[in-house]
C-alpha cells in the first residue's frame, strides 16, 4: 500500500505534534554534562577530538551560530534530526513492507525510552542514528537501481555517521551481511558501486586519522580503555547480565524481548534467502551486527546503556513488522498492549517524573537538573582572578556554561592526557595565582593540585539542589600559595 493513506497522515500528525512539543521541552531541562562538554569542543573546532569524531562539535557550532549560545541553540538541531529520522523510519517500513509497518515503526521509536529522551539532547546519538537510517535508505536505492551516485551517497552517509560515533562503521558489516545472505544481490559485492561506497566512506575517515596521526593515535588508546580491552579478556557473566538489564531498561523490557525473540527466530533466513523474506533479512542485518558486537564486549565489561542506540533501527523495524501483522491472537494483543503501555510510562517518567509528583531513587532526569543552583553557589565563593578548576571534565564543562560570565574553566593540570581538556591551553601559575576547586569526590583532593598549591582549604560543603531536593554533594576548596614561587 503506497498511496497517501491514513497511516501516512497519522504518521505526519504524530511527528509534527511531537516535534512542536520537543522544541518546547528541549529548553525545559538544563544541559547534561556531556552537552556542555561538547559545547566546549564547538569553541575549539578541530578535525577530531580525544574520544569522538568532529561532527558533534561542528553541529553545535552551527546550531549556536544560528540560534545563540543557549540551551535551545545547542539542542534545536537534535529535535530537527529526530523528526527527520522518524519520517525516514516510516519510509523504510513502507518500502520494506507497507505503510502500516512504517507507522508502527514510528510509534515504537517515539515511545522507546532511549530514543524519546535522546531526541531532545544534543549528544552524538541523534546524529549517529540519523545517518545510520539515512545510509540504510541509500543502500536500498543501490540494490534496487545500482547507480553510482547512490553508492557514493550511501558511503558518505555511513562516513558522516562515523564522524559522529565510530560504531557507525559497523553498518558496512550490516550491508555486507545482507548481500552475502541474498543470492540474487550477492554479485553486487564485485561491482564498481560497492567499492565506490567504501571509497566514499574512507574519505570521510580522513579528518579522524589526520588528527590522530598528529596526536599519537590517542583515540585508539582511549577506545581500548573504554571497551576494557586493555585488560585481560575474561568472561564475566555478571557484566553480561548487567548489559542485558541496561538494554531492557533503556529500550523498555517488552520491546527488548520482542526484538530479541524476532531476531533469534529470523536467523535461519540468512541461510535461506528468498524475495519474500528480503525485508526481514534487511532489518535483521541492520540490527544484529551492532548488538552482537556489544554483547561480545559485555562478556568482559557491561559498557554503557546507550552504546547500542545506533543499531536499534533494525530492531524497531522487526518489531513493527510483528505488530502490524493482520492476524492478531489474544496473546499477541496482550503483549502489544503491555509493551506499548510500559514503554509509554517509562517515556513519561524519563521526561519529568518529579514534576508529576513521582519520586524514585536514581531518577536519570536528575542529570538535567540543579546546574544553575550549583553555579550560583560556586559564584558566591568566587573572587576576581580566581582560577576555576573542576575535579573532572564534567564539572568544569557544566560550570563553564552556567556561571554568569561563562569563564574559562580547567581540570587539574597534569602531564598525562586525560580528556579533551588536555589539548587546550591550561592555567599557568605565578606567585599571585589563586583559585577554587569544585569537586564531587568528597574529601579527595587531586594529587596534581597538592603539588601545585601549598594552601588547600575546604571552605564549603553543599548539595546541588533542584526545587528543594538534594541531588548531589559537592565540596569547594580554596587554592592559594602556589609552590615554586
Amino acid at each position: 500500500m503506497n498511496s497517501f493513506g491514513h497511516y501516512r497522515r497519522w504518521t505526519i500528525f504524530l511527528i509534527l505534534l511531537l516535534t512542536i512539543f520537543r522544541f518546547w521541552f528541549c529548553t525545559y531541562h538544563e544541559l547534561v554534562e556531556d552537552e556542555s562538554y561538547y559545547r566546549l569542543w564547538s569553541k575549539h573546532l578541530d578535525w577530531s577530538y580525544y574520544s569522538k569524531g568532529p561532527l558533534i562539535a561542528w553541529t553545535i557550532a552551527f546550531g549556536t551560530a544560528v540560534i545563540g549560545d543557549t540551551v535551545l541553540g545547542i539542542r534545536w538541531l537534535s529535535v530537527l534530526l529526530s523528526a527527520v529520522t522518524g519520517w525516514m523510519l516510516f519510509q523504510l517500513g513502507t518500502r520494506l513492507w507497507n505503510e502500516r509497518v512504517g507507522f508502527w515503526a514510528v510509534v515504537i521509536a517515539v515511545t522507546l525510552p532511549l530514543y524519546a529522551i535522546g531526541s531532545v539532547l544534543m549528544t552524538i546519538d541523534p546524529l549517529s542514528v540519523f545517518f545510520w537510517v539515512l545510509a540504510a535508505h541509500f543502500f536500498l536505492n543501490t540494490i534496487e537501481g545500482n547507480r553510482s551516485l547512490q553508492w557514493i551517497a550511501c558511503g558518505l552517509a555511513v562516513g558522516f555517521g562515523f564522524l559522529a560515533k565510530f560504531v557507525n562503521a559497523i553498518e558496512l558489516l550490516c550491508f555486507l551481511l545482507f548481500l552475502l545472505s541474498d543470492s540474487q544481490k550477492r554479485a553486487l559485492l564485485l561491482k564498481k558501486g560497492f567499492y565506490l561506497l567504501l571509497i566514499a566512506f574512507a574519505i570521510c575517515m580522513i579528518p579522524v586519522f589526520y588528527w590522530n596521526a598528529a596526536h599519537g593515535w590517542i583515540t585508539a588508546t582511549h577506545l581500548q580503555e573504554r571497551g576494557a580491552l586493555t585488560r585481560e579478556f575474561t568472561i564475566q557473566w555478571k557484566e553480561t547480565g548487567q548489559f542485558l538489564y541496561m538494554q531492557a531498561v533503556v529500550i523498555s523490557p517488552f520491546y527488548f524481548l520482542g526484538m530479541l525473540s524476532i531476531a533469534l527466530s529470523s536467523l535461519g533466513l540468512l541461510l535461506n534467502s528468498t524475495p519474500e523474506n528480503r525485508s526481514r533479512r534487511f532489518a535483521l542485518a541492520l540490527f544484529l551486527p551492532i548488538f552482537l558486537f556489544y554483547f561480545l564486549l559485555s562478556l568482559n565489561d557491561s559498557g554503557e546503556a546507550n552504546w547500542t542506540a545506533t543499531g536499534l533501527a533494525g530492531g524497531i523495524l522487526l518489531l513493527a513488522s510483528y505488530f502490524s501483522e493482520e492476524s492478531k491472537s489474544l496473546r499477541k494483543r496482550i503483549f502489544m498492549g503491555i509493551a506499548l503501555g510500559l514503554a509509554l510510562i517509562e517515556m513519561i517518567l524519563l521526561h519529568d517524573a518529579y514534576g508529576l509528583g513521582i519520586k524514585f531513587k536514581g531518577d536519570p532526569a536528575n542529570r538535567l537538573r540543579g546546574w544553575s543552583d550549583l553555579a550560583q553557589k560556586v559564584e558566591s565563593f568566587r573572587e576576581p582572578q580566581d582560577l576555576i578548576i573542576g575535579n573532572k571534565y564534567q564539572t568544569a564543562s557544566i560550570l563553564s556554561f552556567y556561571l554568569p560570565d561563562r569563564p574559562v574553566t580547567h581540570i587539574p593540570k597534569t602531564e598525562r592526557i586525560q580528556n579533551q581538556f588536555s589539548f587546550w591551553p591550561s592555567y599557568e601559575l605565578n606567585q599571585e595565582s589563586r583559585g577554587i576547586l569544585i569537586t564531587d569526590s568528597i574529601d579527595e583532593i587531586p594529587d596534581a593540585l597538592k603539588l601545585q598549591f601549598a594552601s588547600i582549604e575546604k571552605v564549603a560543603d553543599f548539595y546541588r539542589q533542584d526545587r528543594g531536593r538534594d541531588l548531589k554533594r559537592y565540596q569547594l576548596y580554596r587554592l592559594e600559595k602556589p609552590i615554586g614561587f
